[in-house]
């Protein structure tokens, strides 16, 4: 049975306008009665399968289109009177009207268009069964697509109905050549529908050349590839296209049952009359072949109003009925639906004639009319001798047979009855053969599958247990991570907690130090100023005694002495010791503010000091306002002061052998009170001399005024001090009377 294949049919909708109205459309086709508003029109109407308003509409567009000059929807209007002669099964019209549409096209510098309106053209041809036609627009096609440099899609379109034309045309080879070809192109153009067609017409190859189990492989890619596209009416073909090889390969209950599921399925969806047709056409055929002839030639006849506009169809449904009276012996029946099929094939003769040679020769014979049944049974043999298939192989027996006994019964031809009965035998031995060699085969094929089975079952039982071992060495080194990553975990949390711990160890370890330094701090200040307030307390008891005593002692001595000899140099010496000892006195003795400002303290100091020291002392006051900002001060200020400038020109007294020093106060714009203490002396190293008592001294009793000590010196050029105090800063409330 020949298995029908549908065929890519691009056809150009010039305008596809589906929002708008007919209303709208008419109106617009009116009033601009332009080339593109009647293309709109003409569009609408096939959309809606108004084929004559169509036609109509085209035909006017056309006009407008020369008129206008407009090459682009003059071939628009040619593709769209095309599809309606399509409709209509007018192919020669249609075929002519595309090769002007394709003209058009080209002058348009429309390629694409073009290549569809060639592709149409071969695709009629490959409809009525001029092949050779088909082929030759199909290679103007490609031309045009490799001229042009187009899609990979555009080609493989093209290649797959060229495949389809030599498919048709019976040549295998080119067959093969351009559906690879086609595939190749699908792939890389991701074309789901071409790749559905080449497997399809793959399937229809293999079941040719009777590999049965590669077409079917390639039916099952094209049925999967379906499925995904959710095309009903294609997966319904597919299915067929199965049934059918079912047919072909003598599995006729597979070929019955899944021709059934193809027509429920095809009944379900509602699909076209041609294909719900088809499918119980073949569904009849499977029953016949099932000996369940009274069924079957009922689905046959239910298929017949399917085929109204399909004379093809209703060739071979009309040959299958002759098939099935003729083996219920209904004669007559045969005789009218071989005669009906005769008249369509003589109407057609582009149709394949080899079924009804078989049918009407099969026919013919068993009515004992010979000599009618030699031709068509010649015919027959010669016919499958030249393109044979693998059923026609096996039941080649019978015809050889069959022509043997017509040519020895009918016209006495013995020497043509002996040829065929020997090519009968020769057939029947190498079918035995065949079928021995086909059963051994089989027998084998099933040991070594079995053997292969059984080897695939050990691999995969290897590869299970190899795949169980992995994967408890993976679970055990996931575990292993896992645990090593816990352990990490914890010893890095353990880690931060330990140095969270340290810091704040260390935060009290160093507040510990802190509170520890200020106490020491403090008990060191405590302890000087106690050392302070008692040498203070001992210079008032020994300044009093001194004074009290020891300079009245003197005093009287030098009462005493007036009339010794010599008594002037003892009275020097004595009124030396007395101004000595009164220096130690005012030295000894805490300054009293009571009576005396600082600066008097100060200046009468350095009268003492000048008195008794070849040093010259001065005191410089740089600003007027310093009495003032000195008044405003409190008397611990102004003791601390004093002792600091005290010790300062002690030192000097003592150390330096300078020759002037000068003590200078002065203002400065941050209110600080800058006291200067500058001498001529030979200088001293202070870093070596910084640890002396006397500058320790010092430097305590600047810290106790809140004041910054600098004391720089140069050997050799002298030293100088410098005291820097806030005098607005007034710590203690001013006790003076």
């Amino acid at each position: 049975m020949k298995s029908i294949i549908s065929i890519l049919f691009f056809c150009v909708s010039p305008i596809l306008i589906f929002s708008q109205s007919l209303e709208v459309l008419k109106k617009n086709a009116t009033e601009k009665n332009n080339a593109v508003s009647w293309n709109a029109l003409a569009t609408y109407y096939f959309e809606k399968s108004d084929i004559d308003a169509c036609h109509s509409c085209a035909e006017k567009a056309y006009d407008l289109a020369v008129k206008e000059k407009n090459n682009k929807e003059t071939g628009h209007a040619l593709m769209t009177l095309a599809a309606s002669y399509e409709h209509q099964l007018e192919w020669d019209k249609f075929v002519q009207v595309n090769k002007k549409a394709s003209l058009y096209y080209e002058a348009a510098g429309e390629f694409d268009l073009q290549l569809e309106a060639i592709n149409n053209i071969g695709y009629a041809y490959n409809t009525i069964g001029k092949y050779d036609e088909a082929i030759i627009a199909f290679k103007g096609a490609l031309d045009l697509i490799h001229k042009e440099k187009m899609k990979e899609g555009q080609a493989a379109v093209t290649l797959i109905n060229m495949a389809f034309a030599y498919l048709y045309k019976g040549e295998l080879a080119p067959t093969k050549n351009y559906i690879v070809q086609a595939i190749s192109a699908a792939e890389i153009a991701k074309d789901t529908i071409v790749l559905i067609e080449g497997n399809n017409q793959l399937g229809v190859i293999y079941k040719r050349e009777g590999d049965y189990q590669k077409a079917l492989e390639h039916y099952e890619r094209s049925l999967l590839l379906y499925e995904l596209t959710d095309d009903k009416r294609k997966l319904c073909t597919v299915w067929l296209n199965i049934s059918n090889l079912y047919y072909d390969w003598g599995k006729f209950n597979k070929a019955l049952e899944l021709g059934r599921k193809a027509l429920v399925f095809a009944e379900k969806y509602n699909l076209e009359k041609p294909i719900v047709g088809q499918v119980l056409s073949s569904v009849g055929l499977y029953l016949l072949k099932n000996n369940k002839y009274n069924e079957g030639l009922d689905t046959l006849r239910m298929s017949l109003p399917y085929f109204k506009e399909s004379k093809y169809q209703n060739y071979l449904v009309s040959l299958y009925l002759a098939n099935a009276f003729e083996h219920t012996n209904q004669s007559d029946s045969c005789e009218f639906y071989l005669q009906k099929a005769e008249d369509i094939l003589a109407q057609n003769k582009n149709f394949p004639a080899v079924r009804f040679y078989s049918n009407k020769g099969t026919w013919l014979y068993k009515k004992g009319r010979y000599n009618e049944a030699i031709p068509l049974l010649e015919s027959y043999v010669k016919e499958f001798q030249n393109n044979p298939t693998k059923n026609q192989m096996s039941e080649s027996y019978i015809f050889y047979n069959a022509l043997s006994e017509s040519y020895e019964l009918g016209p006495k031809n013995l020497q043509s009855a002996l040829f065929y009965k020997k090519l009968a035998y020769e057939k029947r031995d190498s079918l035995y053969k065949e079928e021995h060699n086909n059963t051994i085969n089989d027998f084998y094929a099933r040991y070594e599958t079995a053997e292969k089975e059984l080897v695939i079952s050990r691999l995969n039982e290897e590869k299970q247990k190899t795949k169980f071992q992995t994967t408890l060495m993976i679970s055990i080194a996931g575990l292993l991570i896992v645990l090593l990553f816990i352990a990490f975990l914890y010893n890095r949390i353990k880690r931060i907690k330990e140095e969270k711990e340290a810091v704040v160890l260390k935060a009290r370890v160093e507040q510990k130090d802190t509170e520890y330094k200020i106490l020491l701090s403090n008990t060191e200040q405590n302890m000087l100023r106690k050392y302070l307030e008692g040498r203070e307390s001992e210079r008032k008891a020994l300044a009093k005694e001194l004074h009290d005593s020891v300079a009245s002692d003197i005093i009287s001595i030098m009462m005493l002495h007036e009339n010794i000899e010599r008594k002037e140099q003892v009275s020097l010496m004595l009124k030396d010791t007395y101004s000595h000892i009164r220096e130690i006195s005012h030295q000894l003795m805490p300054p009293e503010f009571k009576y005396m400002s600082l600066i008097g303290m100060l200046e009468d100091h350095v009268d003492i000091l000048n008195s008794t020291m070849p040093t010259r002392f001065f005191v410089n006051i740089t600003d007027s306002d310093i009495p003032s900002v000195i008044e405003e001060m409190s008397d611990s200020q102004m003791k601390e002061i004093y002792y600091i400038i005290q010790e300062v020109l002690g030192n000097i007294r003592k150390h330096a052998e300078a020759t002037t020093a000068e003590i200078r106060l002065s203002l400065d714009k941050e209110e600080k009170l800058i006291i200067l203490i500058i001498d001529d002396g030979k200088g001293f190293n202070v870093q070596q001399n910084s640890k002396g008592i006397g500058l320790r001294t010092i430097k305590d009793r600047c810290t106790d005024l809140n004041a910054n000590l600098e004391i720089e010196s140069v050997i050799g050029k002298g030293t100088t001090v410098t005291i820097s105090l806030f005098y607005s800063i007034n710590p203690e409330p001013d006790r003076r009377c």
